[in-house]
């Protein structure tokens, strides 16, 4: 089946009005639909498992306010986001693609209160929540539209209202597609004319001086129009250069690392199926799966002894992936790889958690045709790890992520998106995709780079060599994680973790310990968890001259609890009340940082 392709536009019709709400901003439904049609359709549907809509209205508002409740959960805004929506007839064909949806900001914004950057323009919803007030109260925030066409012409697929990734053959996932028509009006768009690379009323915008030329090495807030045109279909060179995107898209793009005879990196892709890779990697040697005369291990595995303790590659064909990674696993396998056996790179793979009885416990991924072939001849010969954080992730250029930016220029698609080439699948790319992660993967990253503050974003974002780029000024010789540049007594590292200024003496950062009433109390602040770091608590009774002497606090023992309260977004303060000792005893405690490099 054709790609169904997803573009933006844009409408300032307000009709009436339904609300809810995330855990980070408050969104509302701005229904532009009238009575009996799109959002407002009131023909019967029957209750869906994960959607409780009676009508095929209320089914769809459901998806939406999902939607925006998933967005919701991680930005932060004082300010509601006002969504507007409807449904309009575009058309398609089943076999040419077609017109999914589309999405924008309502108005833009510069040089308002707090806005980081002057002189650029910013989407209604972020620049409203930067500045901590409604920039414009007559005004609602995002446009959303959505193709009508899908539900009524019998020869396209039929949307699918469910929350629960599954959408049947025959149907495309609405919530999927509102996810991404939510980021395109939320940021994830330039404002400029890809057909001349003019700005918007001749003012850069806030996504735009992001952009890159790679080739060119030049940024889109220095080029001319004429430059900028040129840009917009030079793939693979047009890239995005956020800082937290580009830390960020190693550890969300991994590859299989090989060492040995075919040393390289291998793109692949998880199962939908069984426990995911370990967030440090999965390392083992390769052995080829025996099975008959082949390696689809269809058939009883006779080589298992060989399988015992490594990572098992099997062929694809003649039967379903989670009946071969369940013989591998019974075999004693560690991991499976897969390789395709057709070209197009590495395949999704459904199947259950638990086959004939048995919960699938290793994890499995799918690899390229062409990979498969390189890495069966050297079975047993090298060693590999899945999982690894790649030098050079498949979709990026010079470290940074890909734009989609064919040539000629595809308006609604072209540079205000992801690369197709990036692996795995993202949100943001123009063609919708049979598998989407709710965890917004490199989206949120994008928007932290453009203003959003972001909140518990699932990826490793917030790590110490991001801390690094965004913590010191432009062109500071960066100091290691010992170092103490301010001379303030606490060393970069410390820095880190309790969210002080590594170029400003900090000292009201320190830790510090108050004498209770029937308590020591230790306090300090502390940056909202760091993917890199972990923390405990130890005490000694002769302090630093025996450190073998320390030992981790156990609570009833020897504290009583730690209240932990929130400064903001981005800082808790944390307040650890420890037991006093008996008279004429001496206790020492301290808090252990220690950084997280592996399992």
């Amino acid at each position: 089946m054709a790609k169904s392709r997803i573009i933006d536009t844009a409408s300032l019709v307000l009709l009436g009005l339904l609300s809810c709400s995330g855990s980070g901003a408050t969104f509302e439904i701005v229904n532009l639909d009238p009575a009996g049609y799109g959002f407002s359709d009131d023909t019967p549907v029957a209750a869906l498992p994960t959607n409780p809509g009676e009508t095929l209205g209320d089914q769809r508002l459901y998806v939406l306010q999902y939607a925006m409740d998933t967005w919701g959960a991680y930005l932060h805004s004082d300010v509601v986001i006002r969504v507007e929506a409807d449904f309009q007839a575009f058309g398609g064909s089943a076999s040419g693609g077609m017109v999914l949806a589309g999405a924008s900001t309502v108005t833009v914004h510069a040089n308002f209160a707090n806005a980081p950057v002057a002189d650029t323009f910013y989407p209604a919803a972020l620049a409203d929540s930067l500045a901590g007030a409604d920039l414009s109260p007559s005004n609602n925030d995002i446009f959303v539209t959505a193709n009508s066409s899908l539900d009524s012409d019998p020869a396209l697929d039929d949307w699918y209202y469910g929350l629960d990734g599954n959408a049947p053959a025959g149907t495309l996932d609405f919530h999927d597609v509102l996810l991404h028509e939510l980021g395109h009006g939320l940021g994830f768009a330039s404002y400029v004319d890809e057909t001349n690379g003019r700005f918007f009323n001749a003012v850069p915008d806030i996504f735009s001086i992001h952009l890159y030329d790679t080739e060119k090495a030049e940024g889109w807030d220095t080029m001319t129009n004429i430059e900028r045109r040129k840009s917009a279909v030079n793939d693979p060179d047009l890239v995005w250069t956020g800082t937290y995107t580009t830390v960020a898209a190693p550890r969300m793009m991994p590859v299989i690392e090989v060492t040995g005879s075919i040393a390289g990196e291998y793109a692949f892709l998880e199962a939908l199926y069984g426990p995911s890779i370990p967030a440090y990697g999965l390392t083992g040697t390769l052995v080829v799966v025996e099975s008959g005369s082949d390696a689809e291990a269809c058939d009883t595995i006779n080589n298992a002894a060989a399988l015992d303790g490594n990572i098992a590659y099997i062929d694809r064909g003649n039967c379903n992936f989670d009946s071969k990674t369940l013989k591998a696993q019974q075999a004693g396998a560690i991991a499976v790889i897969i390789a395709n056996n057709v070209t197009g790179g590495p395949m999704y793979m459904s199947g259950d958690d638990e086959v004939a009885g048995t919960t699938l416990t290793i994890p499995t991924v799918s690899i390229s045709v062409e990979d498969g072939v390189t890495l069966k001849g050297e079975s047993g010969n090298v060693s590999l790890t899945i999982g690894a954080q790649s030098s050079s992730p498949t979709g990026t250029n010079q470290g940074y992520v890909r734009m989609y930016a064919p040539n000629p220029v595809e308006s609604g698609s072209s540079v205000s998106h992801w690369s197709t080439d990036v692996t795995p699948d993202l949100l943001m790319e123009p063609f919708i995709n049979s598998v989407l992660r709710e965890d917004l993967d490199l989206s949120l990253t994008l928007m932290k780079d453009i203003g959003w503050t972001v909140i518990d974003i699932t990826l490793p974002h917030l790590t110490y060599d991001l801390w690094v780029l965004v913590a010191f000024s432009p062109g500071t010789t960066l100091t290691a994680r010992t170092d103490d540049p301010e001379r303030d007594g606490i060393i970069n590292f410390e820095e880190y973790f309790f969210g002080a200024d590594p170029e400003v003496p900090s000292l009201e950062k320190l830790p510090v310990m108050e004498l209770g009433a029937d308590s020591m109390e230790l306090l300090y602040t502390r940056t909202v968890a760091p993917a890199d770091l972990s923390y405990s608590y130890e005490l000694s009774f002769t302090g630093l001259s025996d450190p073998a002497d320390w030992s981790p606090l156990v609570f009833g023992k020897d504290y009583r609890e730690e209240i932990v309260s929130g400064i903001g977004t981005t800082s808790e303060q944390v307040r650890l009340r420890v037991k006093q000792p008996a008279t004429g005893e001496k206790v020492f405690v301290r808090l252990r940082i220690t950084e997280d490099s592996g399992p």
